[in-house]
């Protein structure tokens, strides 16, 4: 993640079967802000698989936007170690590039909007 080089990173963690994930990803992907963010490169999102079912993980990717990157949480260590507050999926994180948290468990867009708009 800290190779990762963007203005902004948004964490998205999530399964791709659950139904309140798949209305996240598609109200990130309908954002005109975010697109234009991805676009320029100043903003970056990285999906995140939370389970350990790597083949349905692997079934759906290409359900997910080519510009996002992609990757799975093996053995849940992040879940297991509290590496980040997992209580409900989907959960975002938005970072800045220092990678320090600027918003946590944000699930409305308008939000992750407004301080990519600052």
């Amino acid at each position: 993640m800290y190779d990762i080089r963007a203005n902004h990173l948004i964490l998205y963690f999530n399964n791709p079967d659950c139904p309140a994930c798949i209305e996240m990803k598609s109200a990130i992907t309908a954002s005109p802000i975010i697109t234009a963010k991805l676009n320029s490169g100043d903003l970056k999102i990285l999906s995140i698989y939370t389970d350990n079912d790597e083949t349905l993980w692997l079934n759906h990717l290409a359900e997910y936007p080519k510009q996002w990157l992609h990757g799975r949480d093996e053995d849940e260590y992040l879940y297991k170690n509290k590496v980040y507050d997992l209580r409900a999926i989907p959960t975002v994180y938005l970072l800045d590039k220092d990678k320090m948290v600027l918003l946590k468990d944000c699930v409305d867009v308008r939000e992750i909007e407004m301080v990519l708009g600052q």
